[in-house]
């Protein structure tokens, strides 16, 4: 989950823009190519399976703090 969390913070601050995972059976989002060639360094399989359990992961641990969160976006 740190690996996930510091990509997606990387994502977000080099690009101010919420990264986007792809549907299935589209091509790649460009924020699923920047962090798929970054797991497969570390020898990460389910790229997207992995990323969209972060997704889950994160806006259930905004919002159990309080936080209100809409199409991933903090409010």
């Amino acid at each position: 989950m740190y690996l996930l969390s510091q990509i997606h913070y990387a994502w977000v601050r080099g690009f101010e823009d919420y990264p986007k995972i792809n549907n299935k059976d589209y091509p790649d989002s460009s924020f699923v190519i920047f962090a798929e060639s970054i797991l497969l360094s570390e020898s990460v399989a389910r790229i997207h399976t992995n990323l969209e359990e972060f997704r889950s992961y994160r806006k259930k641990q905004l919002e159990a703090s309080g936080f209100k969160v809409a199409r991933g976006q903090v409010k």
